[in-house]
Formats: C-alpha cells, sequence, structure tokens
C-alpha cells in the first residue's frame, strides 16, 4: 500500500507531461476494464437470456420509423400537456392574460 502512495505522491510532485502520460496510461486501461466488462456481460447474461431453438423463427416487424414515430408521439403528448399546464398557470397568476375586459364610462 506504502509503494502506491509514494507512486501518487510522485506523480503529484511531478511536471505537467508526467502528469498528462499518467493520465493517458490510465484511461487506457480504465477503458479497457470497461469494454471488458461490457463484453462479459453481454456474452453471459444477455446472448444467453433466450436461446432460439432450430425452428423457431424471429420476426422483426418494428423497424426504424415506426419507433421514431411512436417516440414522436410520446414526446407529443408529453410535451402538450406540460404546455396546457404551464398556460393555464400562466392565467391563473397572471390576470391581464386570458381575461379581456373592456370598461365603458359615461362622460359627464
Amino acid at each position: 500500500m506504502s509503494f502506491l502512495k509514494n507512486k501518487l505522491h510522485n506523480i503529484q510532485n511531478s511536471g505537467d507531461d508526467e502528469k498528462k502520460k499518467w493520465l493517458v496510461i490510465l484511461s487506457g486501461i480504465s477503458m479497457v476494464i470497461v469494454i471488458l466488462a461490457w463484453i462479459f456481460y453481454m456474452n453471459n447474461f444477455v446472448m444467453k437470456a433466450t436461446p432460439l431453438q432450430a425452428d423457431e423463427k424471429v420476426e422483426m416487424d418494428i423497424g426504424f420509423w415506426q419507433v421514431f414515430k411512436t417516440g414522436l408521439s410520446v414526446i407529443e403528448n408529453r410535451s402538450s400537456e406540460k404546455i396546457k399546464t404551464g398556460f393555464n398557470y400562466m392565467l391563473d397568476k397572471i390576470p391581464m392574460f386570458g381575461k379581456n375586459s373592456v370598461t365603458i364610462e359615461n362622460p359627464k
């Protein structure tokens, strides 16, 4: 443990070029670890989750445009509700919006 502390202390006290070198090295190692963990997860849990039988057919009727259209309709529904709620809030809080009034006075 003291070796690691000494190494980190040496890196902290070194110049910017040395720090950048260690940043690149440790970032690369971290990326490799994450990618290997992802591959391990995909191989052990996702790919083996539902094995297909030899005579079983996979139907892929869902296309990009169908998913895109469904996503747009969900966004439209959510945003229209928020716009309606915000507009109603504005009408309640600011009385000059949404209420037209005309005052006619009789000249004296």
